[in-house]
């Protein structure tokens, strides 16, 4: 999501870089390490593709492109967590919006919620909410972090570093500037 991640150790070892993706993805680890991760296992993305899919297909209405229509609302659903603000469901913006495609998508949302709960399980999408969640177990075993981003930083990622920063680990952070027109 354009933005690096360097953890630097205590000691004068290299720092490590890492995407975004891949620093969730070991905090994620640590959380399981800690039993922070409320007993739920996080799907791939590819397993959450297929669940989209599915929920899209058993929708009564026939769509020329049932495959396209779930990618989208995967890219929907990416979209709306990365910049809703903290507890807003996709029910509460269909609720304020108007025409069938927010409705539906709400709609889609509840019944793709309802299968990861089936599987206790959470997506790569919802992983920086429930990273943030778990910060205060976590934070103890992380090194000192130093974000560098290449595009805006989104609320949900926010909340993730302002939970870490909460929980006591040390997180510098080199944000884009504004350029200048030529």
């Amino acid at each position: 999501r354009g933005m690096e991640v360097h953890v630097v150790p205590a000691s004068w070892s290299a720092a490590q870089v890492l995407p975004w993706s891949l620093w969730l993805d070991r905090l994620w680890l640590e959380a399981l390490a800690a039993r922070a991760g409320g007993g739920r296992v996080l799907l791939d993305a590819g397993v959450a593709r297929e669940l989209w899919y599915a929920v899209v297909k058993d929708e009564r209405r026939k769509l020329l492109n049932p495959r396209g229509a779930a990618r989208h609302a995967m890219d929907a659903w990416t979209q709306f967590h990365a910049w809703r603000v903290p507890n807003e469901s996709p029910q509460g913006v269909a609720a304020r919006g108007t025409g069938d495609d927010v409705a539906t998508f709400a709609r889609w949302c509840e019944r793709y919620q309802q299968r990861l709960d089936a599987l206790a399980a959470i997506d790569p999408v919802q992983l920086p909410d429930v990273l943030a969640l778990a910060a205060p177990r976590i934070v103890r075993t992380s090194p000192r972090i130093l974000l560098h981003a290449f595009l805006p930083i989104t609320p949900q990622q926010r909340r993730l570093v302002d939970a870490l920063k909460g929980a006591g680990a040390t997180v510098d952070e080199v944000w884009p500037t504004e350029r200048t027109p030529m």
